[in-house]
């Protein structure tokens, strides 16, 4: 019996830190929910006035990207591309109008983008390509080590971030003033993601797993080819907490706000 996926005669994903098939589905199950959310904001948003007891205004969602878009076009492909650089990627408003917050939410955004952007193309692309294309079943595991680094970074970008936005709600009167439940529920989420992530690295340290090791190879301890438990809930309550949940939360607004931006013509030079 194969610890990973048989595909064409070739095994993939039996190097993860936990079975495949607990990170497949729940990595498939995050992403319906999180792609229904964006389509039921969507719709919401080309309700228009009507979600808020006024007339209609279409209440589709193509009606709202046909909007978006026919704003967008308005303006020309450099200011375009001016306003996807300075409002959207570097945030100028933000950074105009508080340089701490605007230093927190990049740490938060791009350690958060960052982690999740690797951790996909590492278990992805490489292990993908270095199984079907190149024959290098090592490309993997290589991947894992050679961007080490760059994971423990964006960890602590992304810690760093959260450190910000939990001190500024406790001790900044005007930032508590304009701060609800569900602020705290945000930021208890990603301490949880984050401390849990650098909890489960170092049980995998204590008990020698290594990015080269089958999972069938791991110490007893390790609950054999189904991972640590600690290590499980931490993949799989990262992936529902930080992709599913973004639509029906406040984090809806890293997608919301660089649209309202955009339709809106950018912020001031």
């Amino acid at each position: 019996m194969t610890d990973g996926l048989l595909i064409f005669g070739k095994t993939i994903w039996n190097m993860l830190f936990i079975d495949w098939r607990i990170m497949a589905i729940s990595a498939v199950l995050a992403v319906i929910v999180f792609l229904l959310g964006i389509y039921l904001q969507l719709k919401k948003w080309g309700e228009g006035s009507r979600a808020y007891g006024g007339p209609s205004q279409s209440g589709s969602v193509w009606a709202f990207l046909k909007t978006l878009v026919h704003r967008i076009r308005k303006e020309s492909g450099s200011k375009v591309i001016n306003i996807l650089v300075m409002d959207v990627f570097l945030q100028r408003r933000t950074f105009k109008a508080d340089k701490l917050r605007w230093f927190m939410h990049i740490c938060i955004l791009y350690g958060w983008i960052g982690l999740a952007f690797l951790s996909m193309a590492v278990t992805t692309s490489y292990e993908m390509y270095g199984v079907f294309i190149a024959n290098d079943h090592e490309m993997f595991p290589n991947a894992w080590i050679m961007l080490e680094p760059a994971f423990d970074f964006l960890s602590y970008m992304l810690l760093i971030g959260i450190a910000i936005a939990f001190g500024r709600r406790l001790f900044s009167k005007d930032t508590r003033a304009f701060s609800d439940e569900t602020d705290w529920i945000l930021i208890a989420l990603l301490i949880l993601v984050v401390a849990s992530g650098f909890y489960a690295q170092y049980l995998r340290e204590t008990t020698d797993i290594t990015v080269r090791m089958l999972t069938s190879e791991y110490p007893a301890e390790y609950y054999g080819s189904f991972g640590n438990s600690f290590t499980i809930f931490h993949e799989v309550f990262s992936l529902f907490a930080m992709v599913a949940y973004i639509p029906y939360s406040k984090f809806m607004h890293i997608i919301a706000s660089p649209l309202a931006i955009l339709a809106s013509g950018g912020g001031k030079k």
